[in-house]
């Protein structure tokens, strides 16, 4: 079997030596079929290497890319993806876990060099409310995490259509994100709920690599 990361190089050779019909028309399809949240990554990759084979093939036989898809390049790419299997609850439950974990280890080393500031600075601590902290950490997953999932299910829903007015139509969804975000800083200033505390630096370096490790985890499973 493959690996995703040859699967990947493979692609890319063989679109380079697509015409330019045929190119576009695969972008498309390749687009649209990366942002199908029904299918593995690697599972995308697989179906899109066997999909440039037979490109090439038709292409060498003197196939024009309409011949090839037909009229209708969204029926042509759910007909590719409706005939493999799709995956279970499991695997988008891994996929949200990788992002949600790579979050949190990045916020982790931001703590932490916050924490060597005000140290340095002011020889104190960066002092906080747990309860405020979890909370808006929740907030701004939901609204960074959920913007983005609905910007990459709008981008696959929208990919066969008129992309004229896209950036309007997706302003609703950067306008949400931007206030979640705004709300989870707001949360944490004004939040102040139970005892305060602090954790030592090398802490937050041990808290992101537990996070980073879990996300890697999480990464295999999606792939």
């Amino acid at each position: 079997m493959h690996t995703t990361e040859l699967l990947g190089k493979e692609i890319e050779n063989k679109e380079k030596q697509m015409n330019i019909d045929f190119y576009n028309d695969f972008s498309s399809i390749r687009r649209y079929i990366m942002t199908d949240f029904s299918l593995s990554h690697h599972q995308s990759l697989e179906l899109l290497n066997e999909l440039a084979d037979h490109i090439l093939e038709s292409q060498s036989n003197g196939a024009t890319a309409q011949e090839f898809f037909g009229d209708n390049l969204e029926l042509y790419a759910n007909e590719l993806v409706e005939e493999l299997p799709t995956e279970k609850t499991f695997f988008k439950l891994s996929v949200i876990g990788y992002a949600v974990f790579n979050v949190l280890g990045l916020l982790f080393l931001l703590m932490m060099i916050v924490e060597l500031f005000v140290t340095f600075t002011s020889s104190g601590h960066f002092e906080f409310y747990p309860v405020a902290l979890i909370v808006s950490v929740a907030t701004f997953l939901f609204g960074v995490l959920g913007s983005l999932f609905i910007l990459l299910k709008f981008s696959h829903v929208e990919e066969f259509k008129d992309r004229k007015y896209n950036l309007l139509k997706e302003l609703p969804i950067y306008a949400a994100g931007g206030i979640t975000i705004l709300g989870s800083q707001m949360i944490f200033k004004n939040m102040d709920v139970g005892p305060k505390t602090h954790l030592n630096w090398y802490m937050y370096i041990v808290l992101a690599l537990i996070a980073v490790v879990i996300g890697y985890l999480c990464s295999n499973k999606a792939d």
